[in-house]
């Protein structure tokens, strides 16, 4: 058996099999072509070969690791230019991964730990991302023109140990020494200390030939760490044991995107599968807060998924349900289930975060945490008033007396200065706005960033430079930031949209909101109806806004204007008015400048057309 050093780079396309569904001979063409005049050009330039081809992806094999991150590089960058030129529907998005190790050499092809290492980092990577190993990171860091931001360490699938992994970062923005800084060990318990519950140690247990996910600190301190057990399979039929597999992965895969919580690694909670055991157990076992445990049926092409939620600390049932999904698409069904119970468990409205709020309310002040300070203040700040909002505020400040560096807490207290100015309690608008947006700068330069500060940050920046700054392309890059940070929370992605209006992409803001518009919100200005309500309103689809602006929360500041408009210019005279009635009887302070002020849009035709539609419907000029 021969062996030999080399750097492997795996590439596959994201949403292969959507895109051949959707145009199965344009998407052939379209990836035959990218791979004759971008991928093989480019990998035989930088001294590559290409070693194995599949229909959504290759494998190719470097002798020099620096030429496999440079190619890597090559062709992602290649791909935006080429995407540049394509609808949106027709752009094809590659991950990669990177792994410098022994393969074994048999022929032309390769195999062995070295390539599926490089296998799995792919599959870790962000549409158009590349990951590497920490050998790749260590061997390259310095003759590289860009960064690598630690993504810690990675247990995949059908490996022992846990990989050190890498993002590539190509705009410079993270710092080459914290590569440095995690190499020694002393820099690796600096990191993790600063991390608190973000990082987890990897403990063997002991005689049970497989490794456990440890977070760093005890489950209650800090985000809540979530383990997904395997679903069974109680059809009957083995072979449909794949759909249960792949729903459990679809859900982990989702829930681990919510900056809300932690996610216990699948390699971990796989070692339960079929087993009969104690949650309480399992929780300890794996330190986790909640499980999430369930199972699939299938009767004809109905599927029937049973999923519930359990308090590991105490085994207390918090929540269970069942979906009944009917489809001949297996992968569509699992997708549709893990966004169902994502939506239902994780993100700002979760199941999962309203019980955290009761629980930290039940903790002494002289007992709480960063997190817990957190927690304190924003279920403050959602209750819309002055009062609470200046307790929220008095509660962050608080905290960052105990908690100095905390980015969590800073952008928190920038978001309570903010709802000051936008809910009309402020004596400084400016000092205010300003106050907060220093507040989120410097909470998102501070050593270590939480990734929820870091979504929070991101969200306010984009408010920040729509409502205050007039930067719109600036807001709609923040925004773009945001999603990829929570790309799977109802609640963002509704605030997201919000942005996408102002700045004048309806159409991207109704793409976005369309999928979970059946989901309910119980603050207005994040339900999704109220969101879509608003963008036709903006298009001039008077009659559909209507419909959805009905469907959201009645709310006399957001969607009964809008909604008494949309009535105005729909010759609904009288609907209008009595809604407009209803409004200014909850708020008498209501205003077309208000309006105007709390609903911005770059462009002047859209404001002239809502203060008409306002003016119309019986709203007085303020």
């Amino acid at each position: 058996m021969q062996r030999k050093l080399a750097a492997i780079l795996a590439a596959d396309v994201v949403g292969y099999s959507a895109l051949m569904e959707r145009d199965e001979a344009g998407t052939f063409d379209r990836l035959q072509a990218g791979r004759k005049e971008l991928f093989e050009p480019e990998i035989e330039k930088h001294h590559g070969r290409i070693f194995k081809l599949m229909g959504d992806g290759l494998l190719a094999e470097f002798g020099s690791v620096v030429d496999a991150v440079e190619c890597a590089v090559s062709l992602q960058r290649g791909l935006t230019e080429r995407n540049s030129n394509l609808p949106e529907d027709e752009r094809v998005s590659v991950r990669i991964g990177i792994n410098l190790g022994e393969v074994i050499v048999e022929g032309e092809d390769r195999y062995g730990e070295g390539v599926n290492v490089a296998a799995r980092l792919e599959q870790l990577a962000d549409p158009g991302g590349i990951w590497v190993s920490g050998k790749v990171a260590r061997e390259v860091e310095k003759k590289l023109a860009f960064g690598f931001e630690s993504m810690g360490d990675q247990l995949v699938k059908n490996m022992a140990e846990a990989v050190p992994a890498y993002r590539v970062v190509l705009d410079g923005s993270v710092p080459r020494k914290r590569l440095t800084a995690l190499r020694s060990g002393r820099g690796r318990l600096r990191w993790i200390a600063a991390l608190g519950g973000g990082v987890a140690a990897l403990i063997i247990a002991a005689g049970a030939g497989f490794w456990f996910f440890k977070s760093a600190t005890p489950a209650d301190a800090g985000p809540p760490t979530v383990a997904v057990l395997p679903l069974s399979n109680m059809s009957g039929d083995q072979a449909f044991e794949y759909f249960a597999d792949g729903a459990t992965e679809t859900l982990i895969s989702d829930l681990a995107r919510s900056p809300e919580i932690r996610v216990i690694a699948r390699t971990s909670s796989d070692a339960y599968k079929g087993k009969a055991m104690d949650i309480r157990q399992i929780g300890r076992e794996l330190n986790a807060t909640y499980i999430v445990e369930g199972s699939i049926q299938k009767s004809g092409k109905t599927v029937r998924v049973v999923a519930q939620l359990v308090d590991a600390r105490t085994g207390e049932h918090v929540w269970a349900e069942h979906y009944d999904k009917e489809g001949a698409d297996p992968l569509a069904l699992q997708d549709e289930v893990a966004a169902t119970i994502m939506g239902t468990l994780a993100g700002e409205e979760g199941l999962i975060k309203r019980r955290q709020y009761a629980e930290v309310w039940g903790r002494d002040s002289s007992s709480l945490d960063e997190y817990s300070y957190y927690l304190r203040g924003h279920e403050l700040l959602l209750h819309l008033n002055k009062e609470d909002t200046e307790k929220a505020i008095r509660i962050w400040l608080e905290g960052l007396e105990k908690f100095p560096t905390s980015s969590l807490l800073k952008v928190n207290l920038a978001f309570g200065y903010y709802q000051l100015v936008y809910g009309g309690w402020s004596a400084d608008i400016e000092r205010d706005y300003s106050r907060a947006a220093e507040l989120v700068n410097n909470g998102l330069a501070e050593s270590y960033v939480s990734p929820l500060a870091k979504t929070l940050g991101h969200l306010f920046l984009a408010f920040y430079n729509l409502e205050f700054a007039k930067d719109y392309e600036q807001a709609l890059r923040e925004s773009k930031i945001t999603l990829e940070l929570a790309p799977s929370d109802p609640f963002v992605i509704s605030m997201m949209a919000t942005v996408a209006i102002g700045a004048g992409q309806t159409d991207d803001a109704i793409a976005l909101v369309t999928p979970i518009q059946d989901m309910k919100s119980g603050y207005v200005w994040a339900s999704p109806q109220f969101v879509l309500g608003r963008a036709y309103f903006v298009k001039g689809d008077y009659a559909r806004a209507a419909e959805l602006l009905n469907e959201a929360p009645a709310d006399a500041a957001s969607s009964l204007p809008f909604l008494a408009a949309s009535y105005a210019e729909s010759g609904k005279d009288g609907q209008a008015t009595a809604t407009i009635a209803k409004a200014l009887k909850e708020f008498p302070a209501l205003s077309v400048a208000l309006m105007r002020q709390l609903f911005p849009n770059r462009d002047d035709a859209v404001i002239s057309r809502q203060d008409a539609a306002m003016r119309k419907a019986g709203l007085p000029e303020g």
